[in-house]
């Protein structure tokens, strides 16, 4: 066995022997509770501010952290299904839905793409990379999307031929046709407002086809 394999396995008896002591669950309930939502912000500002290097050092070490974390999410999800039933387990997560704040999860994606944005102006490179890796990974995200979201509709209609089509007309009763028919209206007469834009487009569409298939 590898020293990384010996290390993990003692790892493991570690964490087994501390799972069974009450004091050591006790001790990370309340240390978890007392949490202040905000000390992760004041962490990061603290060390930025005193000392970069420290955490330009830390950070490095993140690639390690999200594939832990991934992981981890991962095995949980997988036991989180074997061993719960769904009705516990939707209590559940509505529950850990509700405490999440969703204004900090906002301001968190928009701080993010606020960086990558800056980081794709100011590196060419880095923008292509990202690209190529788009063009390679993005066909499978999208595909397990699809293929996820058909093997649902397909479970649910097994039980329930009908249950879609229920959804399906449901959403529409909901819909203001009215406003809906409006904003359709609107965004036609706009987009044929610029007729001649719209036929030079639609002329180089159809021309850029016949070179293509012709081989020009």
């Amino acid at each position: 066995m590898t020293q990384t394999g010996t290390s993990t396995k003692a790892q493991a008896s570690i964490l087994k022997a501390l799972i069974r002591s009450t004091v050591f669950k006790d001790f990370i309930r309340i240390n978890i509770n007392a949490m202040h939502p905000d000390s992760g912000r004041k962490s990061v500002k603290t060390l930025m501010g005193e000392d970069p290097e420290v955490f330009f050092a830390i950070s490095s070490s993140l690639p390690i952290v999200i594939n832990n974390i991934t992981g981890a999410l991962t095995e949980l999800a997988i036991q989180l299904k074997e061993n719960y039933p769904p009705e516990l387990l939707k209590s559940f997560m509505a529950s850990l839905a509700d405490d999440i704040d969703k204004a900090a999860v906002r301001e968190c994606g928009m701080a993010w793409a606020d960086l990558a944005s800056e980081m794709l102006k100011a590196s060419p490179e880095l923008k292509s990379l990202i690209v190529q890796t788009f063009l390679i990974e993005a066909p499978k995200i999208k595909a397990g999307v699809i293929n996820t979201f058909s093997r649902f509709v397909n479970s649910i209609t097994l039980d329930d031929p009908q249950a879609f089509n229920i959804f399906v007309s449901k959403t529409f009763n909901k819909i203001d046709g009215q406003e809906l028919g409006k904003a359709a209206a609107t965004m036609t007469n706009a987009l044929l407002d610029q007729k001649w834009h719209l036929v030079s487009w639609t002329w180089k569409l159809v021309l850029g086809r016949v070179r293509k298939r012709l081989g020009i």
